[in-house]
C-alpha cells in the first residue's frame, strides 16, 4: 500500500511538473502602448467600416434621387404638374446632406478619440466616445427618417401623380372596344 502511495504521489508529481511548462504564460505586465496600438486599430476598424456604410448609403440616395428627377421629366413631359415632386426629391437631397454632415461629424469625434487614446487623458477620451456614440444615434435616426421619408412621402406621391396624370395606358381588352 505505501509503495502505491509513494507511486502515485511520484506520478502526480511528475505530472505537475511536465505540466507546469505547457500552461499559458502569465499575464505580461501592464504595456500602454501595446494598448493604445490595439485601441487605434479597432477605431480604424471602425472608421473603415463606417465611412463604407456611408458611402453605400449616399450613393443609394442618390441613385434614388436621380431616378426622381427621371420620373419627373417623364411626367412633365406629358403635361403633369410636378411641382410636388420637384420639392419631394429636393427636401430629399437636403436631408441627405444634412445627414453627411452629421456623419463626417461623427467620424472627426471618432479621429478626435483615436488621438486622445494613448494615456494623455482617459476622462477626455471616454467623453469623445460618449458624444460619438450619441452622435451615430442621431445619425442613425436620420437614416431612418429619409427612408421613411421616402416611403411614406415620395413614393405616395408618384403613385398620385401617375393616377391624377393622364398616364392611362389602356390594356387590349378596352383597345378592342
Amino acid at each position: 500500500m505505501k509503495r502505491i502511495f509513494k507511486q502515485s504521489l511520484f506520478l502526480l508529481g511528475l505530472f505537475l511538473i511536465t505540466s507546469l511548462g505547457t500552461l499559458p504564460p502569465t499575464k505580461a505586465a501592464w504595456n500602454p502602448t501595446a494598448i493604445c496600438q490595439r485601441v487605434g486599430e479597432k477605431i480604424d476598424w471602425h472608421l473603415t467600416r463606417y465611412t463604407e456604410h456611408k458611402d453605400k448609403f449616399v450613393e443609394r440616395v442618390n441613385e434614388a434621387i436621380a431616378k426622381l428627377k427621371e420620373i419627373n421629366q417623364k411626367l412633365k413631359a406629358k403635361g403633369c404638374d410636378t411641382a410636388k415632386l420637384e420639392a419631394d426629391y429636393q427636401s430629399l437631397g437636403t436631408q441627405l446632406q444634412a445627414w453627411v454632415n452629421d456623419y463626417n461629424t461623427f467620424i472627426n469625434l471618432l479621429n478626435e478619440a483615436k488621438t486622445l487614446a494613448c494615456g494623455q487623458s482617459e476622462g477626455a477620451y471616454k467623453e469623445k466616445v460618449k458624444q460619438a456614440r450619441l452622435q451615430i444615434r442621431t445619425v442613425r435616426e436620420k437614416g431612418v427618417g429619409i427612408i421613411n421619408y421616402y416611403n411614406q412621402t415620395i413614393k405616395p406621391d408618384i403613385e398620385v401623380l401617375k393616377s391624377s396624370c393622364s398616364l392611362f395606358i389602356p390594356t387590349k381588352a378596352e383597345i378592342k372596344e
